[in-house]
């Protein structure tokens, strides 16, 4: 809590004082995580992500209180960045593999990925952007959140089959195919109606 709130809080208030003494515009870019967007995820930690989430949160709040000024307060969410913060991570490579197969892109942010964000909201790129956390995750949170559903429809369409007694085998076997295929379907959860 130190480092990721009450430290970037710090920070940003700060950089606004100087901005603001000196009547000049500027840009502040907090660092946040699609972990403050989620609760839980491969590898949950409710103290980081408690934490990156407030950070998201104070960056609106900022923006709003610091855009009469010209400040423009922004924010990046990186997914994993193959960086040594996730060293003990990157050393279990059947998570890695999930994380891999799950974020579109395939693949952990490299820090300059992040870099490259940042430089774009502290920019005059971005002039009329604040308030936003911008996600560098190819999309991570989005690939997430399909597996939660589907998981969540496999589990509903089992207990649908076992409580009108058809067969669970099948189930289980049209299930992993479409798990096969990274497809999510609603379709078959409608059809069936339990």
């Amino acid at each position: 809590m130190a480092v990721n709130m009450t430290g970037t809080f710090l920070c940003a208030r700060e950089a606004a004082r100087v901005m603001i003494a000196s009547k000049r515009a500027g840009s502040i870019v907090n660092v946040a995580s699609i972990m403050g967007l989620s609760g839980g995820g491969l590898y949950p930690n409710v103290s980081y992500q408690t934490t990156k989430g407030a950070v998201v949160n104070m960056t609106r709040a900022l923006a709003v209180e610091w855009a009469p000024h010209g400040i423009r307060v922004n924010a990046v969410a990186p997914t994993y960045v193959r960086t040594p913060f996730i060293a003990t991570l990157l050393e279990q490579p059947e998570l890695m593999r999930r994380i891999e197969e799950m974020t579109p892109l395939r693949r952990l942010a490299e820090p300059e990925d992040v870099a490259s964000a940042i430089l774009y909201l502290a920019s005059a790129a971005s002039g009329m952007v604040t308030g936003h956390t911008l996600l560098v995750d190819g999309w991570l949170p989005c690939a997430v959140e399909a597996w939660l559903r589907q998981e969540l429809a496999a589990d509903s369409l089992r207990k649908c089959f076992q409580h009108s007694g058809r067969t669970v085998g099948l189930v289980n076997t049209v299930l992993d195919h479409f798990r096969g295929r990274r497809v999510m379907t609603l379709m078959l959860r409608r059809s069936w109606r339990c």
